[in-house]
């Protein structure tokens, strides 16, 4: 059932389609759980962005990262492909580097 309910909200068309949720209640309940699923993050986002928008501006302190300079283009871009590789790294060491050590042994 939850499975059911997170599909919904998800909309990915993949329901649980052995439950025989051909009833009132599994499509009004469904139904329920697709509009949450769609609007409470608009909502939430919406709310955030308004917050955002009403905070005072803080004067710049020594401290401060300026977002106009090569340093934080650099340091956004660093943590970006830092990132991806973490993301890909065990893909590649299940894969083909494992399949090249194994080539390279002459175990394969």
């Amino acid at each position: 059932m939850i499975y059911e309910y997170a599909s919904a909200a998800a909309n990915n068309g993949s329901g649980l389609e052995g439950l025989g949720d051909a009833t009132l209640w599994w499509n009004l309940s469904a139904s329920f759980s697709l509009l949450a699923g769609r609007y409470i993050p608009i909502v939430a986002l919406l709310l955030l962005a308004d917050s955002m928008s009403r905070k005072q501006s803080v004067p710049a302190t020594a401290g401060t990262l300026r977002t106009d300079t090569g340093l934080f283009t650099g340091v956004t871009a660093g943590v970006i492909l830092i990132l991806g590789a973490l993301t890909f790294f065990p893909v590649l060491a299940l894969g083909p580097v494992a399949e090249a050590f194994q080539i390279a042994r002459g175990i394969g």
